[in-house]
């Protein structure tokens, strides 16, 4: 249905336009491989926090690097000791391999995904 709704000839040719589209996130991400590889495992979580809007291939890295796995995001960020205002700030200032912050608005947005109480929550 997407092949035709496209104008494809054929569908290997709407498959290649649509990874072409990707292939920006993907280059980015295997780029910092490269530089600073990761288990298979954590791989895995590098691409789950991608999906996440504003959250690049770097800071996904970073955030595995930093806490380990998935889990270890979901436990720094479930953690009752700090305040949700104090892990967006920590969350922020983290530094990227490229030496880059976070920021505020991934820090935001990855900080209101992972914490959303609505299973329905849209994030823009």
């Amino acid at each position: 249905r997407g092949c035709e709704s496209q104008g494809c000839a054929s569908k290997s040719k709407y498959i290649a336009g649509k990874s072409r589209k990707q292939q920006g996130a993907g280059g980015a991400l295997s780029s910092v491989l490269l530089k600073d590889p990761l288990p298979e495992h954590a791989i895995c979580a590098v691409r789950a926090l991608t999906a996440i809007p504003s959250v690049t291939p770097q800071i996904a890295h970073t955030l595995v690097k930093e806490y380990g796995s998935l889990r270890g995001v979901y436990e720094f960020l479930d953690d009752r000791e700090s305040d949700v205002a104090t892990k967006k700030r920590l969350l922020e200032n983290l530094r990227t391999f490229g030496g880059q912050r976070v920021g505020p608005v991934a820090a935001r947005k990855l900080v209101d995904f992972l914490l959303a109480d609505d299973p329905e929550m849209m994030i823009s």
